[in-house]
Parts: C-alpha cells; sequence; structure tokens
C-alpha cells in the first residue's frame, strides 16, 4: 500500500473534531535501543552512547571505530528485517494508549521499512495495540499536516527524533510536542527541541499531560 493510500485510509478513520494523536513507533511505542543493542553484539558491533543518535556510536566489536554511515544503515536495515516482528513494548505503552483511545483518535506514523509494515502491525497488534499505522520515508512534517487537517481538532505529535519533531512543527505549528525516548542513557543525551511542551520516557508522564489537554480526569 502506497503512503498516500495508507494516509486516506488513517484519514477515513478519524472522527472530525475529536483530538488526534499522532505517535512514533520505535523508542517511542516499541523498544528500539535494548534489542538493536543486542543485535549488533550478535553482528560484530556494539552501540556505544557518546551521543544522540546512531551514526557516531555504532562500533565495531572490540575497538572503539565507529561504523560508517553506510555501514550504519544496512545493519539498521537488517535489523528490522530480523526484529520488527517481535520487538517488545516499551512499558506501560498498551495501558496508556488503552485510555488515550478513549479520548482521541490515534495514528502511528513510523520511518520504517513499507514492506515491514504488516509485520510491525501484526507484532504491536500481538501486545495490545491497534491502531492505524502509516509507514512514512523522509520528514513526517507532510504527513503530519495531512492528518490535522482531516481531524480540524488538537493535535499531538510524540516522537524520538529532534529532526522529526521540528518536521512536524514545521506542518503543523499548532501542534503540541512530545518528545519521548525510552532508553534513560539517549533520553539524557537527545538535545533540547524548540517548542517542545514534555520530554519523557514515561508514558504515565504522557498521560498525566495529556488527560487534562483530553478532558480526562488526571489521577496523578
Amino acid at each position: 500500500m502506497s503512503v498516500d493510500a495508507q494516509i486516506a485510509a488513517a484519514v477515513a478513520a478519524l472522527r472530525p473534531g475529536r483530538p488526534l494523536l499522532v505517535v512514533d513507533v520505535d523508542e517511542v511505542v516499541c523498544q528500539f535501543i535494548r534489542p538493536l543493542s543486542a543485535f549488533l553484539e550478535r553482528s560484530g558491533y556494539w552501540l556505544g552512547s557518546v551521543s544522540f543518535g546512531l551514526t557516531g556510536n555504532i562500533r565495531r566489536a572490540g575497538t572503539s571505530l565507529a561504523a560508517p554511515k553506510e555501514t550504519v544503515e544496512a545493519l539498521i536495515q537488517a535489523f528490522f528485517d530480523a526484529e520488527i516482528g517481535r520487538q517488545p513494548l516499551v512499558p506501560g505503552a498498551a495501558d496508556a494508549f488503552g485510555r488515550l483511545a478513549g479520548r482521541a483518535d490515534i495514528v502511528l506514523l513510523t520511518n520504517a521499512p513499507h514492506r515491514l509494515r504488516q509485520i510491525r502491525i501484526d507484532n504491536l497488534a500481538r501486545q495490545g495495540i491497534a491502531a492505524p499505522l502509516i509507514t512514512n520515508d523522509g520528514p513526517k512534517g507532510p504527513v503530519l499536516a495531512a492528518l490535522a487537517g482531516a481531524a480540524a481538532a488538537p493535535t499531538v505529535f510524540i516522537d524520538d527524533s529532534p529532526r522529526n519533531l521540528l518536521s512536524g512543527a514545521a506542518g503543523v505549528p499548532e501542534a503540541v510536542l512530545i518528545h519521548f525516548v525510552a532508553d534513560p542513557t539517549f533520553l539524557a543525551l537527545a538535545p533540547a527541541v524548540p517548542g517542545v511542551a514534555l520530554k519523557t520516557g514515561d508514558w504515565g508522564e504522557v498521560e498525566r499531560f495529556l488527560m487534562p489537554m483530553l478532558g480526562g480526569k488526571n489521577d496523578g
């Protein structure tokens, strides 16, 4: 299914006027850093944490030699091929989704490979998360703008990537931005992003922040 067709299907499922949550998957809904680190060790590499991001942190086993960008990209593709069907959820994600879905429409927006879309959908469903999922390629702002325009309602965008958050803000300036990085080490390394309303790695904190905005009770 093309990206345009995926967007159209997600738009068709929206209920106009209902708040919209657009949520990234890797390191937001599904764990990414932990299974990636294990995969790299099996592949003759290791994951460091000298900066936020993967290029510069993926190194050859037994050395401090950083893998070049082309190798990093190939390793990430190999990781998705091997692991996307069994990536575990970030703790608290499923319960939070269940409660937030009672107050807002949720769309998953991931830059995982298009060819693995159904495998990702199936893995999420097995773990209790079912929502329209769009596999994007490149900046997320245009997709966010298409979704927000159709919803015609308050929009929240949750992502781990500063670049994606900036793209989202450019596409929908009024969107509420949440910078979510589940891994504590990489959360601490993540740079400040202008306009972010909340920076966290805790789904309970996301709920407590969003529920008053969505008209729900904040029990925190």
